[in-house]
């Protein structure tokens, strides 16, 4: 494992604890950055999955009526296109199908696939817009001209200061996934609608001694459009706002985010969405009824009773845990009673959550299996609610006591896998865009790639900060259709993160994921559906949990 997959690691979701280096299956990608635990806390990673099915639809495949270029439109396009933007900014226009001298209907120049059209075969990509001829207003802000745009990607910290490398050129760099990475911004590039311009492209290591000096340096040598891979560093985020320049946080606080409006955006759930989302599945699917999968037979009559074990170390403030137990005092108080914090000391938790609190429930938000080996020590069984990203390789959960994970099951917000690496959205654009490539970028930088090109088609021409933001604001608030399609969009004006929901799962020590030979999965209970907040209550209750062989293992593993 690289330092980059060891950073992840360390790194955990602030509100449930979240590890990023499970969703990321890249082997060979560059060391993380390492940046100071200052600033509002962050989230990290979430990561989008492929459809089965080009007739499923996706909530985003049938957006729009009308053809158009996008919010900041101008020239002439032929496909479905992302809504309008306020007129003092944009100059919006209805595009009619282009045509030649002879009247026939020009060819587009994007290969879009499904019914209705989007611009690859990923659900969650834009729809087509295939053909454009135009007026693309030429410099329209920092880091872009009337024929490329700038996009840096940040691959990580180097003991020989910042060093550049040019993905034009991807054979020159020493960085053994200079190639991968070129490929996915040449995947993109060659699919997504950037009217008339191409994605100039630039990998950037900074100097491990000093991260932020480094992420200066590179902001004012190529003063890019975008930024991308900063991870969960709010301190890295301010700085590009600061100058203007649109970057993403895996994650984060909302209001954070829209303070910096429209410069930083997240393809994870922010911290307010989360916490409302597990607050609903606490609510709706545990309060009030009995703890019917405790390892303790006493407390299975028992109404639940919550401990909560929240990851200070990602977010020393703790506005997650925060969130959640006001969230579940308004809710469902009156059922739940006080939810016992962690004192941080395992074993003293254990004694005391089984002694003396009558907890029957622990709610786990990270991926330490610190406090389920303590518990095994103690000789306590009870319900374990784990929400972490490790969820569903068999190494995490196989690590733990398997008493304990007998009495198993959590959240989860990514979309259900496919059956191998090679049917995920990464696998397939990155060998789409480099064939021979056999390094592994993964679903991390996919995903903050797909946000990225998401919101620059539905800028349209004239492409700014500003028309990004109001073009990713106009996609629909839909709940999901399948569970390989989340839910994701842009909410309310002060929402600038993407996925809005997540699947129930439940720990099953016999089955086997496809495509590894070790017994140990994770089950999406009722196939994989999935809940926004507000969703829950449509199925309360918890008894189809234990269902496990009726539901599938999560498929190929993030290990």
């Amino acid at each position: 494992m690289n330092g980059r997959s060891r950073e992840r690691r360390r790194r955990r979701y602030p509100l449930a604890g979240y590890t990023v280096a499970a969703l990321v299956t890249a082997l060979l990608l560059p060391s993380a950055l390492v940046v100071p635990q200052t600033g509002p806390p962050t989230v990290a990673e979430f990561a989008p999955v492929p459809g089965r099915s080009e007739s499923a639809a996706s909530p985003l495949s049938s957006f729009g009526q009308t053809i158009s270029a996008g919010v900041g439109s101008g020239g002439t396009g032929t496909g479905l296109g992302p809504g309008r933007g306020p007129a003092e900014t944009t100059t919006t226009t209805t595009i009619q199908p282009a045509t030649g001298p002879s009247g026939a209907r020009k060819p587009g120049t994007k290969r879009c696939v499904g019914r209705p059209p989007r611009q690859t075969e990923d659900p969650l990509s834009p729809p087509c817009i295939a053909y454009f001829d135009g007026d693309n207003h030429g410099a329209t802000w920092q880091g872009v001209t009337a024929s490329e745009i700038q996009l840096v990607l940040l691959g990580g910290c180097s003991s020989a200061g910042t060093v550049l490398d040019d993905l034009d050129d991807p054979g020159s760099s020493t960085a053994p996934a200079a190639p991968a990475y070129a490929g996915m911004f040449r995947y993109f590039g060659d699919r997504f609608q950037l009217y008339g311009r191409r994605v100039h492209g630039w990998l950037a290591h900074v100097p491990c001694n000093d991260v932020r000096a480094g992420y200066l340096d590179v902001l004012e040598r190529l003063k890019p459009f975008a930024i991308l891979g900063a991870g969960d560093s709010t301190v890295l985020a301010t700085e590009a706002s600061q100058r203007q320049v649109l970057s993403s946080v895996r994650g984060g606080d909302r209001q954070f985010m829209h303070a910096r409006q429209p410069y930083v955006i997240s393809s994870t759930p922010d911290v307010q969405s989360y916490a409302a989302n597990l607050v609903g599945f606490i609510c709706e699917k545990l309060a009030g009824r009995p703890a019917r999968y405790s390892g303790e037979l006493p407390d299975r009559v028992k109404p639940r009773r919550f401990a909560m074990l929240y990851d200070r170390g990602a977010d020393p403030d703790q506005l997650g845990a925060k969130l959640i137990v006001e969230g579940v005092g308004q809710r469902c108080g009156h059922q739940v009673g006080p939810i016992q914090p962690s004192s941080g000391n395992a074993a003293q938790d254990m004694a005391k959550w089984a002694r003396v609190d009558g907890v029957t429930t622990v709610l786990q938000f990270g991926n330490s299996v610190t406090w389920l080996a303590a518990a095994d020590a103690t000789g306590w069984h009870p319900e374990w609610t784990i929400v972490p990203n490790t969820c569903c390789s068999a190494g995490w959960a196989a690590g733990a006591p398997k008493a304990q994970m007998l009495n198993a099951f959590g959240v989860w917000f990514e979309r259900r896998w496919s059956e191998q690496q090679q049917g995920q959205e990464w696998y397939q654009a990155q060998h789409e865009g480099c064939p021979d490539c056999t390094g592994a970028v993964g679903n991390e930088i996919y995903n903050e790639m797909l946000l990225f090109f998401w919101g620059i088609q539905a800028a349209g021409p004239r492409l700014t900060p500003a028309n990004v933001d109001r073009g990713l604001h106009a996609i629909p608030q839909r709940p999901s259709p399948n569970p390989y399609t989340p839910a994701a969009y842009f909410g309310a004006p002060d929402d600038h993160s993407f996925v809005k929901d997540a699947a129930v799962i439940r720990w099953d020590s016999t089955g086997t994921p496809p495509g590894q030979p070790a017994p140990g999965c994770w089950r999406l209970v009722e196939d994989g559906k999935r809940y926004r907040a507000e969703d829950w209550a449509i199925h309360p209750g918890d008894d189809d949990f234990d269902r496990t062989p009726a539901w599938p293992c999560q498929g190929f593993p993030n290990s």
